[in-house]
């Protein structure tokens, strides 16, 4: 869904499901409903910081952001 040093101006908002969040390799967190992801690029104007994937289904809803 989201990868490590990649650019974007989405958030992602997951709606049902659960994802995982990682970096290097090393698991992070795991997100369940409600939980919102890709936040920090978005505010900071960075590439992203984690790398985020699905898990057990998820519904994931993306927020673009216009600068």
């Amino acid at each position: 869904m989201m990868l490590v040093g990649r650019t974007s101006q989405c958030v992602g908002v997951n709606t049902d499901g659960c994802v995982e969040v990682s970096k290097d390799g090393n698991k992070m967190a795991n997100l369940g409903s409600g939980k919102v992801f890709g936040e920090l690029a978005v505010l900071y104007n960075c590439t992203r910081t984690a790398t985020v994937v699905g898990q057990c289904l998820p519904f994931i809803m993306p927020v673009a952001v216009e600068r």
